[in-house]
């Protein structure tokens, strides 16, 4: 038996690449479960083989024949976190998720290199590299690639799950026949269908007729509650008023027919933090653990460098309430809400935007526990009613992933003491602070 003491391990930086066949206890633990029994203490956790397999008494932590016992030092142990709308490209460092306890990603559709996204998964799934859980598209119909034709639609979806993908994407200027023809041949594979909100028909059709999943809440300020595109931006100037209680009738449809949200406000929130100040938006600390060429891309796409940027400011201003709101609104309802952040796209860092997103769902009128369930219990609900029926994460349970985040307070205070991360445990394998930072300082040796 080897006993792991958490502040000894902490102080040599020791990364545990323990087998996962090999039994693991962790005790003297708090345990945020996110499922029914809420917040635990005095009950330990077993793992094995990738999957917890127990939660027995404390007192009985001592005296089991397991591989490796950590003592947790009284610490807060939450399920590790969920991007459920995030992209590939080859720059990222994907360590940063888990330094960050984000431990399962979906990727929504592939602008280049999207081979090269399955063999990372199939490099992290063989401990080759270390990394999230991938769940992921292909090229998004209508953005990544153009689909005219119905019959070509369903000939790229059939393809879809042979090579390896596990969901639809579709976009906003998607044809409706092309929709239903996509939608239809989805349900025939066994595949979801996430997206854009389709703006050439009408918001309620799409709806009721087979999108499974909205990616971004600002679907719903452009294609139903009318908000200007950029070629209305000279006309605008905020003073029209969105009658929000709109959004009941598309939350009740939602409601009706499953289908779940991934927010994304924090691509919002960066955004107009760039134009505010670049510099400070640049300085922010993560950006250390970033190549330079993520750098100069981000600068490069600063929205502060477009036209009309006044107008654009004061879009997204009045955008972003209607976000928070809508989200406000649909939380309440019952519509299945996930964290999703679309990192990495300008400024959005990858891991710690999951965290962002989490602040942003408070703003929004969630309460602490429902924005942690958001990127922990729910995105394994999702996961496990648009992607895979058999999956089990997001919840400290037997049965489910051993997935884990330990963190030194209790998040549930405070949203943001789920940055206070004293160890992430992926698939089994467990990884200390200090051993994380190891690994992301090796990303700044390396530039």
């Amino acid at each position: 038996m080897k006993t792991i003491h958490l502040t000894a391990a902490l102080a040599v930086g020791i990364t545990l690449l323990n087998p996962v066949s090999a039994e693991t206890i962790i005790h003297n633990v708090n345990l945020v479960t996110m499922g029914d029994d809420g917040l635990v203490s005095g009950k330990a956790v077993v793992i094995d083989e990738g999957r917890i397999t127990a939660i027995i008494p404390e007192s009985g932590a001592a005296s089991r024949d397991a591989a490796v016992i950590i003592d947790a030092g009284g610490k807060y142990l939450t399920p590790g976190m969920v991007d459920a709308h995030m992209h590939h490209y080859d720059a990222v460092p994907y360590v940063n998720y888990i330094a960050n306890g984000v431990t399962t990603v979906i990727g929504l559709g592939q602008r280049r290199s999207a081979e090269s996204f399955l063999a990372l998964r199939e490099a992290i799934e063989a401990g080759e590299q270390i990394g999230p859980q991938i769940y992921t598209g292909y090229m998004t119909i209508a953005s990544h690639i153009d689909i005219e034709d119905p019959d070509e639609a369903r000939d790229y979806v059939r393809k879809l799950k042979p090579d390896g993908y596990d969901l639809v994407k579709v976009y906003n200027n998607i044809p409706q026949d092309v929709f239903d023809a996509v939608v239809d041949e989805a349900a025939k594979n066994d595949l979801s269908v996430f997206g854009h909100l389709p703006r050439n028909f009408p918001v309620e059709y799409s709806l009721s007729h087979g999108l499974d999943v909205v990616a971004h809440a600002e679907e719903f300020y452009f294609a139903y509650f009318g908000g200007p595109r950029d070629q209305a931006l000279p006309e605008f100037d905020g003073s029209d008023v969105i009658d929000l209680d709109r959004a009941d009738k598309v939350i009740d449809l939602m409601v009706k027919h499953d289908i779940a949200l991934i927010p994304n406000i924090v691509f919002t929130f960066v955004t107009m933090r760039f134009w505010d100040d670049e510099e400070a938006a640049m300085a922010d600390p993560e950006m250390a653990y970033w190549p330079e060429v993520a750098h100069d891309a981000w600068r490069q796409s600063n929205g502060a460098r477009r036209d009309q940027i006044d107008k654009r400011m004061l879009r997204d201003r009045v955008k972003y309430n209607v976000i928070h709101d809508f989200t406000r609104r649909a939380q309440a309802a019952g519509v299945l809400i996930a964290t999703g952040t679309d990192a990495p796209e300008r400024g959005v860092l990858s891991g710690a935007s999951v965290h962002s997103e989490m602040r942003e769902l408070v703003k929004s009128g969630l309460t602490i526990e429902q924005a942690l369930a958001a990127a922990t219990s729910n995105g394994g609900k999702l996961i496990e009613k648009y992607i895979d029926k058999d999956v089990r994460l997001g919840v400290i349970a037997p049965g489910y992933e051993a997935d884990l985040v330990l963190v030194s307070e209790n998040p549930l205070d405070n949203i943001r003491n789920m940055k206070m991360i004293d160890g992430v445990m992926v698939d089994g394998v467990w990884h200390d602070r200090h051993a994380l930072d190891a690994m992301r300082d090796a990303l700044v040796t390396a530039k």
